[in-house]
Formats: structure tokens, C-alpha cells, sequence
């Protein structure tokens, strides 16, 4: 006997809702693991410089923090967000760290909204899965700076932009609007993946079939500008002082720009399958008058996925490439968080064609990968000595009576950039122990004669910099420190060091003090 369509309708229902509860235990899943690898112990290592900025700008008023030199380089949405969250004076690691940890776990949810729209729910639980277990991911997801906020932002934007130029609508207009200026007061560089998305949308205007071209796309590109001319301007007006944070960058080369594109994807092997797949796609689709089978199943299998490869080839290429430019034009700027507004569509790319071939492929694929780097999933966890536990070695050890504490400033610039040094021992505080700084720049070699001169012993703690030169040519030697029962030139407090140098010896000191 034949099944009715009253038998098959309540089939096809139930497997409608047996995947729909796959999908979400899946989804509670990544999001689980996600936010623990995220979120447990996020304040147990010590801030660093650059979280020492955010937390500085932070207690600032908004006008006070735009202008603060040093955070030029850092847009104004995250410290806005910290001085809205709190005004304790120093808040603890773990609430400075909270919202980078809240993004970051948004950041996964909007990874799966963008594979779902894109294909379906195996996508969006893979690239869920991919963006939940990425090392660099993780990593930025526990420091108070706005990389996730970058992240989250473009990955929406993405997705967006996709919607309004298939269907123009106004909810998509004013979404994408919202989600492109959010990312771009999250980080300077989200222009880039902004540029990529108009960048696709001429050539879809250029090549596109007629009825598809719209000018609601480049309307919503100029009110952006409107809305982030501010934070240009202002990025505009202090460029010098954003350069001149910039100089531990290394110069280009290209090892190092595939090194980075390894970095926000799964490895140099995760390239491969980005690209080929791309090349495949794009091959299948030109083999229009062919006639071969072959070649028309091709591009039935490829249909509707040209396109969307197209805009990920243009967001990841867009912004790795862009920033290469700018290292190659400007100022070298080619590091891995600069260029994380890549990373998702760089590891959405390869599922969207391994989808077209196969609907559970993606899973697989995405499986794969993230067991391969499961080891590595735990080492951003790692609590390495750093800041605060230097701060408490100094205040165990030191004596206010034969010793100094010595802050090498790297950067003389501007006395904005002095404070920027000293914001460590502002968060961190000695008990006993003042601070002097002691200059690395040749041309403040005069500002280090009272200290050099001084007849104590100098703990100096270095960031960026080498003091033992300019130690030695002042009669003082490098002493070794006790930590542990053992002894150490120097003890690295991540990503800080600290050294002692003894009094300068007599002969040195006369010598000295007979200069004119």
C-alpha cells in the first residue's frame, strides 16, 4: 500500500525537528567549550603593557582618552566600554578582561549565523567549532583589547553585506550600517574588510546579471564613512604617535606574511584547502560552452557557491594583503591580531565548497582540524610569571636602603609615552620601593646622571630595550639574581625582564663626577 501525504508530512516533520535539536545540542556544545577555554581563569596572568593602556585610557574621561597619545593606535570602543562597566579605580584582571571574553564568545554564535545563512546548519556548527578552538582566537578572547570585538563585528558585517546585495532591504541596510561602524570603533583595521566588501560589490555590479545591481550597497558604505569619520580624523591627526608604537614590528618579508596566514587559519595545510577549492570553483563556472558532462555537473554542484566565494576570497585576501601593502608603504603593521578580521572568512571559505560536495563534509572536516589542535587549545592558559609577580619579587626582595628600582623607558617622544611606560607600577604598586626611570634614547643620556650616579644597587625592569650597554659604561655590573635556589642573569617576567646591576665602582664614580 502506497504511503498518503498525511503519512509523509509528519515524517518529513519529524526529521525537520530531529536535525533542529542535533543542530542545538551541537551548538551548546561549542558554545560550552568555547566559553570555558575563554573564561576560565581569565584573571589569573598578570596585565601587560598594552592592557595597561586599555585599563589607563579606561578611567580617563572620553575627551582625555581620544587625545592620550600612546592609545592612538587603539580605537575608543573598548575603553568606552570598561568605563561603563566599572569606576573602580583598579578593577581587577579578570573584570578588565570580561568583555574581550563576552566578544569572543559572540563571536563564535555569530560564526555559526554566518555558515548557517551561508549553507546550513552543518556549516555553521563546523565554522562554530573552528572559531571556538582557534588558538589565536582564544588567546585574544583573554586580554583586555578589542581584537575580539574586531572579530565579532566584521563576522556580523560579513554576513550582512552578503544579505544586502542579494536583497537589497532596508533591516539589512541599517544592520549592516550598525555592524560595520561597530567594528570599525573597535579596531582602525576593520576599514579593510570594509574596503573588501565594496570591493566585491563593483565587480558584481561590473559583472553581474543586471538585475541583481542595486546603490544600496554604496549607500550604506557612505553613511559608514560618516559615521567613522571621527575616529579616522583622529587616528589622522596623531599618526606620528601610532607610528612610532609600531617599531617592534618586524620589516615584510613573505615568509613572515604566510606565517601570519597560518596563523589565523589551521596551518599552512588549511592554505591549501582554501585556495584550491577557489580555483576549482571559479574553473568549473568558466567552463560555460564546454559540453562535456563532466563540466555541466560541475556547475550544477557549484551553483549560488561562486559568488560567496568570491566576497570570503576578497574579505581574507582583502585584509592580509592590505596589510601588506601597508607594511610595504608605510609602516611594517604585518601581525597576526591586526589581520584577525580575516581569519573567519578564511576558515568559512573551504566548508562552503567541501558543503557542495558533500552536506556532512564540513563536520568532518572541522573535526579534524580542531582534535589535531586540541594540545594547543590549553597553552593561552598557561599562567606565566609576569608583571605582578615581578612587582611581588621586587617587594620581597628588595631594600629601600641599598637598592633603586629602575623603569628602562624605551620610548622618549613625549611624556605621554613616559607615563605609558610607568602604567605597570600604577596598576601593580611597591610597598616600600620608589620608581625612577632610567632612558635608553642616546639624546636623554643626560637625564641618567643622577641615577647612574647613585650608590646603590639598580633593579632595572625592561619592556622594549637593552640597558646593560648603557649600565656598563657607568662602572656597573650585571649581578646575578636568586630565584628558586638557582642563580639567573636575569628573570623574565612575560613579557618583561628584570636585572640588577651593582654601584658603580670607585674608580668609575671619580672618573665621572671629573667630566665636564
Amino acid at each position: 500500500m502506497m504511503p498518503t501525504t498525511r503519512d509523509i508530512a509528519p515524517a518529513g516533520q519529524q526529521r525537520k525537528s530531529h536535525a533542529t535539536a542535533i543542530c542545538a545540542a551541537a551548538l551548546l556544545i561549542i558554545v560550552a567549550l568555547g566559553t570555558y577555554l575563554r573564561v576560565h581563569e581569565l584573571g589569573a596572568r598578570s596585565l601587560w603593557q598594552d592592557e595597561f593602556s586599555t585599563w589607563h585610557v579606561s578611567r580617563l574621561g572620553l575627551a582625555d582618552g581620544l587625545r592620550w597619545q600612546p592609545a592612538v593606535k587603539m580605537a575608543p570602543l573598548y575603553p568606552t566600554c570598561l568605563h561603563w562597566l566599572t569606576a573602580a579605580p583598579r578593577p581587577t584582571e579578570w573584570l578588565l578582561r570580561a568583555p574581550a571574553a563576552a566578544f569572543g564568545v559572540l563571536a563564535i554564535l555569530a560564526a555559526f549565523w554566518l555558515g548557517r545563512c551561508v549553507a546550513d546548519w552543518t556549516v555553521g556548527c563546523a565554522l562554530a567549532a573552528l572559531v571556538a578552538c582557534h588558538v589565536l582566537q582564544i588567546e585574544y578572547s583573554r586580554e583586555a583589547r578589542s581584537y575580539t570585538m574586531l572579530v565579532c563585528g566584521s563576522t556580523v558585517a560579513l554576513w550582512l553585506w552578503y544579505e544586502l546585495v542579494r536583497r537589497p532591504r532596508g533591516i539589512y541596510f541599517a544592520a549592516y550600517v550598525l555592524a560595520a561602524t561597530f567594528a570599525l570603533h573597535a579596531h582602525y583595521l576593520a576599514g579593510l574588510a570594509i574596503l573588501s566588501h565594496g570591493a566585491w560589490w563593483l565587480l558584481v555590479m561590473l559583472c553581474g546579471p543586471k538585475q541583481r545591481r542595486s546603490l544600496w550597497p554604496l549607500l550604506a558604505l557612505g553613511i559608514t564613512a560618516v559615521l567613522c569619520t571621527p575616529v579616522v580624523l583622529r587616528f589622522f591627526c596623531f599618526r606620528a604617535a601610532g607610528y612610532s608604537g609600531l617599531e617592534w614590528i618586524p620589516a615584510l618579508s613573505w615568509t613572515r606574511a604566510w606565517d601570519v596566514l597560518a596563523r589565523l587559519t589551521y596551518g599552512k595545510v588549511w592554505i591549501v584547502a582554501m585556495l584550491l577549492p577557489a580555483l576549482l570553483v571559479w574553473a568549473l563556472a568558466a567552463c560555460r560552452r564546454w559540453p562535456h558532462k563532466l563540466f555541466r555537473a560541475g556547475r550544477e554542484l557549484c551553483a549560488g557557491t561562486q559568488d560567496m566565494c568570491g566576497l570570503l576570497v576578497a574579505c581574507w585576501l582583502g585584509v592580509w594583503f592590505g596589510l601588506v601593502v601597508l607594511s610595504w608603504l608605510v609602516q611594517p603593521a604585518l601581525i597576526a591580531r591586526y589581520a584577525l578580521a580575516a581569519s573567519v572568512p578564511a576558515l568559512l571559505m573551504p566548508l562552503v565548497v567541501a558543503y557542495r560536495f558533500d552536506r556532512r563534509a564540513p563536520l568532518v572536516i572541522a573535526l579534524v582540524f580542531v582534535l589535531g589542535k586540541a594540545p594547543e587549545w590549553f597553552t593561552t592558559q598557561q599562567v606565566r610569571p609576569g608583571f605582578r609577580e615581578l612587582v611581588e619579587y621586587l617587594n620581597a626582595n628588595a631594600d629601600p636602603q641599598r637598592d633603586l628600582v629602575a623603569l628602562a623607558v624605551h620610548d622618549t617622544s613625549h611624556p605621554a609615552a613616559i607615563e605609558g611606560e610607568r602604567l605597570g607600577f600604577n596598576y601593580y604598586r611597591l610597598e616600600r620601593l620608589t620608581v625612577r626611570e632610567l632612558y635608553l634614547h642616546p639624546l636623554a643620556a643626560d637625564a641618567n646622571t643622577t641615577l647612574l650616579g647613585e650608590p646603590r644597587a639598580l633593579y632595572v625592569v625592561v619592556f622594549q630595550g637593552d640597558p646593560v650597554p648603557l649600565l656598563e659604561s657607568a662602572g656597573r655590573q650585571i649581578i646575578p639574581l636568586q630565584a628558586g635556589g638557582r642563580s639567573y642573569r636575569q628573570l623574565l617576567f612575560s613579557p618583561y625582564r628584570l636585572l640588577k646591576a651593582s654601584p658603580p665602582s670607585p674608580v668609575d664614580s671619580r672618573l665621572a663626577s671629573a667630566r665636564p
